[in-house]
This record gives C-alpha cells, sequence and structure tokens, in this order.
C-alpha cells in the first residue's frame, strides 16, 4: 500500500513540475530536423509575446516557447530579463529563416536586439546549444502541431 502512495506522490510531483511550465498558456509540440520533437509554451498574445521567457529561472531540455503571428511580419527579439542563453530560430511557413545560437541574457541599456531581414510568422526560443544538436539550419523545415 505504501508503494502505491510514494508513485502517486511522484505522479503528482511530475504533473506539476509540468503544470507550472505550461499553468498560464496553451501548449504544442515541434520537430526539428532531426526527428526530436520538444515541447513548447505557446505566446500568441501581444501580453505573452512580450513576457517571453523573461524571468524563468531555466528552461528545461527539451522545452521551449514558440511565438505564433497571425501573418508575416518582422519583429525583434531582446533578452531583458532573461536568467540563461538560448537559440533563437524563426520560421515562415515551418521553414528556418533566420537563427540566433546562445544568446545571452543582457539587461544592459544597449543590448542588442535580434531579428532576421526576412519576415516570419513563427519564432523558436529553445536551451542554447538546441540548434547544433538538432542539425537546424537555415532552409530546414520544422514541424509545428498547432
Amino acid at each position: 500500500m505504501k508503494i502505491k502512495h510514494v508513485v502517486l506522490a511522484f505522479l503528482i510531483l511530475i504533473i506539476g513540475a509540468y503544470g507550472y511550465f505550461i499553468a498560464d498558456s496553451a501548449q504544442t509540440s515541434v520537430v526539428f530536423p532531426n526527428g526530436e520533437v520538444f515541447f513548447m509554451e505557446v505566446a500568441d498574445t501581444p501580453l505573452l509575446r512580450e513576457r517571453g521567457l523573461s524571468g524563468k529561472e531555466k528552461l528545461d531540455d527539451k522545452f521551449g516557447m514558440i511565438f505564433l503571428y497571425d501573418k508575416p511580419q518582422s519583429v525583434g527579439i531582446w533578452m531583458k530579463d532573461m536568467n540563461f542563453p538560448i537559440d533563437i530560430i524563426w520560421l515562415r511557413n515551418g521553414e528556418v529563416v533566420f537563427i540566433v545560437k546562445d544568446a545571452p541574457p543582457d539587461d544592459s541599456p544597449n543590448r542588442p536586439v535580434y531579428a532576421p531581414s526576412d519576415n516570419f510568422d513563427t519564432i523558436i526560443e529553445v536551451p542554447a546549444g538546441t540548434v547544433a544538436m538538432n542539425a537546424v539550419v537555415v532552409g530546414s523545415k520544422v514541424g509545428v502541431s498547432y
């Protein structure tokens, strides 16, 4: 009987931790060119896009944030209030158009704004090193389940 309680407590802990990551937004997944699947917190409103990953303490492996836009456009990403480096991937119709690897946290007044010269409809933010480990290059296809 005690084993059942331990297993149940463990499952509640795991589900709670997972729920904490996605608690205030929708969730989807992406599939990188090498077949790896990442779970994404969805930023599809102005408020969620503005907040992004800022203020989070860390980003677990195989997790990230995806920014969805109704029509192709060009906006930038900065690293204000970030606590860890990330890779940033811009897509248009599922095809990678621009990548920034290992963007460091930066709260300086002159922090860079990362943006592609091409329009895009999706931005993906993942832990630093993900792009290199998952064969992501400009022109490759990334599957997004909506």
